[in-house]
């Protein structure tokens, strides 16, 4: 990659005692752009902290261009489903990445480590103090952070419920996808699209290089239409690790939860074991949650309860970590990575 010469984002934030909040929700917008492009090729960075983000002067721009690095420790999600191997830095770590909890790491411990980022921009401190690794463990663990407000004036109530949500401890509690983050970021900023930024193509490359005999499949447009003569109702299932798979239904009308009898059963306990509903009339789709305990989502909207809701082809669909799109194109062979 060539050289980026304003050094790290870490140098930044010690050169300033708070940043202001308009520049933090422009440089997050870029580093969450970055995780959500490496997120959706599969791959877990597992080290997001401000010394991994250089510092692009782009003095023609008249905003700095913000890049994120160092993907050393990243790793491909396994198809055994979760990433086996664990690390970070302590002061960044979620407490599933210190062991704690029956979860392991998923791309939701990128997002955690992403809101921690976030909590020491907004409020020009670290939520968590320690002098260890273990006093950072239990304070990640079972530390309650102080909202950001309570260190800076000024910071709206919604951008602390932003903050939070992306720290908390439970990953079923937070922000299931980067591009949730991002979106909530853009709409405080007044913005419909964070802003773009780019991910070193070499250091992508020797992540790929690690993962034995692995290939993924990256989704190359964010548009799908269903195929008018398909005749099937076809879905491309994100698990929260990552994982992805296909499923194919002859029947119109599905049900999805965690019941064995749904036609697509998701195995995880904070969904309902009939959850939501997927029908297809002539080349429309409809989703209507099924009055489940913690809700469905299409893109950032939160669906009501037992209403029909057409399922736009250009949209995901959230359930407790589990995103399904639409799909109409016929299976293309996967490339070698």
């Amino acid at each position: 990659m060539r050289y980026l010469s304003a050094g790290t984002l870490s140098e930044r934030i010690r050169q300033m005692e708070q940043m202001p909040l308009e520049e933090a929700a422009r440089l997050l917008g870029q580093i969450a752009s970055a995780l959500d492009h490496a997120h959706a090729n599969g791959v877990l960075h597992r080290d997001v902290k401000p010394s991994n983000v250089l510092v692009d002067p782009q003095t023609e721009q008249g905003f700095p261009r913000f890049v994120l690095t160092d993907f050393g420790i990243a790793r491909f999600v396994q198809p055994s489903g979760h990433v086996t191997m664990y690390g970070g830095t302590p002061a960044y770590m979620s407490p599933e990445q210190f062991g704690f909890g029956d979860e392991k790491p998923d791309r939701r411990s990128d997002i955690y480590q992403f809101g921690i980022i976030l909590y020491e921009l907004v409020a020009g401190t670290m939520p968590f103090q320690a002098h260890n690794f273990v006093e950072y463990a239990q304070k990640h663990a079972y530390e309650k952070p102080a909202p950001p407000s309570t260190h800076r004036s000024g910071i709206p109530s919604a951008l602390d419920d932003l903050v939070l949500k992306a720290i908390a401890k439970s990953p079923g509690e937070r922000f299931q996808s980067i591009g949730e983050v991002a979106r909530g970021l853009a709409s405080l900023r007044g913005s419909s699209a964070p802003v773009s930024m780019e991910v070193s193509v070499k250091l992508m490359q020797s992540v790929k290089q690690q993962a034995e005999k692995m290939s993924v499949r990256a989704t190359r447009t964010t548009e799908m239409k269903i195929a008018d003569n398909a005749g099937l109702l076809d879905l491309l299932v994100m698990a929260p690790d990552g994982t992805k798979s296909s499923a194919s239904f002859k029947q119109n009308e599905i049900i999805v939860g965690r019941s064995k009898e749904a036609d697509l059963p998701l195995d995880q306990k904070s969904i309902s074991r009939k959850h939501l509903k997927i029908e297809r009339e002539n080349n429309t789709l409809y989703v209507t949650d099924l009055g489940s305990s913690n809700g469905t989502y299409l893109d950032s909207l939160k669906l009501k309860a037992g209403e029909r809701t057409v399922w736009e082809p250009n949209k995901r669909v959230l359930v407790e970590g589990f995103v399904l799109q639409s799909s109409t194109v016929a299976a293309a062979p996967e490339e070698p990575v």
